[in-house]
């Protein structure tokens, strides 16, 4: 049975938090080193075209872990049950939920696999589709234990679930690209790393599902899931709208140029981001009743973070040509232009705006937060087809900008709904912006230089950063910060 943590007090609160901070940065740090090692070799050995096919089943995949998870993970993290038998009997309801619906979705694109194939814009492909598809079932084993070792703040376990998932993804991958497999090293890695992690998150959890469903309880969890289930489809239609239109205008090639820079570029910052994030919406859940510390937990992580992400975005765009040479090859250089802006754009909203979504979402305000998304992809999609219509470097444009929309959205209902001051957010954020701007004018000075080694660039970057953090300790504020920052770091090493 798995047991609820309702006795710790306030220190013992912040401590299990503190641990769990340092293990999901840990857990992202390493595996975001992996990742784009493995992307960069993909990306050496196979063409753009077998990137922009798997982009396309991507897009039907994450669709259905949508419809699968429905939301569960979420009531289970932020609920409050009453006690340890209450807590596993929806756990055991919500995983008969996920997996039931995982098998009705793989049937239901079994048999019409290949029009879905063509739907999306990857005509004769039906087979991979479904074989890829078998991940559904697979995650729908995960996603149950996922959510029982957030709540009880057990980032170690999950730990070995990320790298463990990495490093097969790593080798079955490169080691069937290598045998000239295409797009096939790409599904069956994957397909792979779903097994592996699946495996070590019921062994680590110590969770088993057990024949017990309750349609009440089913009823109770859906009331409350259903906004989760309708916002996760929106951002889903926010994160996919554009490929589906770009694989129907452009076709293949561009699909894999377009997807897989944004992909680059979210591999590197999520470096920082995925690992705060998480944390984030479980810290706050935890501190949903007292508003004070929630929102100094809030201000508190979106300083810190906008001291690491603000000069990463500038720098990828600074570097962005560099960037795409290392990491996908001098095949993939058209997709420098739209790497280097998505990565500005995306540090911007990480900074100012994703914490605001978790915010929301921690409080239960899952409506408002549906609201926003849907807002965003109404914004969205007309630039996409201006784009699109035009040409693939104006739709890279219109896109990175149309991104930006949302800051100004999740300010306007985190301050409605949290009373969070926008403009105290912009002041964790302009210092950090004024010295990444002055490190990415040093950059963009320094890349007029001409490069006669391949390690010159590379110390060009060294140089920008060093510059930025000497301009940012200037700052008593920030200086301050970044040595509780420093020590912080120490301890997880």
């Amino acid at each position: 049975m798995i047991k609820l943590d309702k006795n710790l007090n306030g220190y013992q609160l912040e401590k299990k938090i503190a641990i769990a901070t340092k293990w999901s940065f840990t857990t992202e740090l390493i595996a975001k080193i992996i990742v784009p090692i493995s992307n960069a070799i993909l990306a050496h050995l196979l063409s753009p075209e077998a990137f922009g096919v798997v982009v396309t089943i991507n897009m039907v995949i994450s669709f259905t872990d949508v419809l699968t998870e429905s939301g569960f993970g979420q009531f289970l993290i932020q609920h409050d049950f009453k006690d340890d038998i209450q807590y596993n009997n929806y756990i055991d309801v919500a995983f008969w939920c996920n997996f039931t619906v995982s098998v009705l979705l793989w049937l239901i694109i079994f048999f019409i696999r290949d029009s879905l194939a063509s739907f999306v814009g990857s005509r004769g492909y039906g087979v991979p589709l479904i074989i890829a598809c078998l991940s559904i079932q697979i995650t729908s084993f995960s996603n149950i234990p996922i959510a029982i070792l957030q709540k009880k703040l057990d980032y170690k376990s999950l730990f070995f679930n990320r790298i463990s998932g990495s490093l097969t993804h790593l080798i079955i991958s490169t080691f069937l690209a290598l045998l000239d497999m295409g797009y096939w090293a790409l599904i069956l890695g994957t397909l792979f790393s779903h097994i592996v992690k699946a495996i070590v998150l019921i062994t680590r959890s110590g969770w088993h599902p057990h024949m017990y469903f309750s349609l009440y309880d089913l009823k109770k969890m859906f009331n409350y899931n259903i906004w989760i289930l309708l916002e996760a489809i929106a951002m889903w239609a926010c994160l996919w709208g554009d490929i589906f239109i770009v694989s129907h205008t452009l076709g293949s090639y561009y699909t894999g140029i377009y997807k897989t820079a944004q992909t680059t570029v979210t591999g590197i910052l999520s470096i920082v981001t995925a690992s705060v994030n998480s944390i984030v919406f479980v810290t706050l859940s935890k501190y949903k009743n007292d508003m004070k510390k929630f929102r100094n937990c809030f201000y508190e992580y979106q300083k810190n973070l906008a001291i690491i992400v603000v000069p990463m975005g500038v720098g990828i765009l600074v570097f962005r040509e560099l960037i795409t040479a290392v990491l996908l090859g001098t095949k993939w250089i058209e997709a420098a232009e739209f790497l280097g802006l998505w990565g500005l754009c995306m540090a911007m909203v990480a900074t100012m705006g994703t914490f605001c979504r978790e915010a929301l979402r921690a409080k239960g305000f899952t409506k408002t937060s549906l609201l926003v998304q849907v807002l965003h992809f109404l914004f969205i999609i007309p630039m996409v087809i201006i784009g699109t219509s035009i040409c693939f470097k104006v739709l890279i444009y219109m896109r990175s900008l149309a991104y930006l929309q949302s800051i100004l959205l999740l300010h306007i209902f985190a301050k409605k709904k949290l009373g969070l001051s926008p403009l105290l957010i912009y002041k964790n954020t302009v210092w950090p912006a004024v010295c990444a701007i002055i490190m990415g004018m040093i950059g963009f000075i320094l890349n007029q230089k001409g490069d006669n080694t391949l390690w010159l660039p590379f110390i060009k970057m060294f140089v920008c950063a060093i510059v930025y953090f000497l301009i940012l300790v200037l700052s008593k504020e920030y200086r301050k910060q970044i040595i509780i920052m420093m020590k912080e770091h120490l301890r997880i090493i």
